[in-house]
């Protein structure tokens, strides 16, 4: 298993119910599940709830991968840009690069 599969299987963990929307998404899903069980049967249902899962699975995974090489590549550009320059700090952290706020 890659080390990406890895933080994302077996470290990542998801917290829901942190925002207002994922309570009222859960609410609304729940609401039209119940009537998908109720039209297709519940054997039927299963399958389909499974076939979603490990589809979106393999989604989240993809995109948790895009998210970390993206990351990964944002910090070896701004190491190297440091090192560029003659400095142990990255540009966008030193000092006289961050924000003033406005007034």
């Amino acid at each position: 298993m890659s080390i990406l599969n890895e933080l994302y299987h077996e470290w990542y963990e998801m917290k829901s119910g942190n925002r207002p929307e994922i309570g009222e998404a859960q609410r609304r899903f729940d609401e039209v599940w119940g009537r998908v069980e109720k039209e297709l049967g519940a054997e039927c249902a299963e399958e389909l709830w499974d076939r979603i899962f490990a589809y979106m699975n393999e989604e989240c995974s993809n995109e948790f991968q895009a998210g970390f090489r993206l990351g990964a590549q944002l910090m070896q550009e701004l190491h190297l840009s440091a090192a560029l320059i003659g400095t142990s700090t990255p540009p966008a952290a030193s000092p006289a690069n961050r924000a003033q706020p406005q007034e």
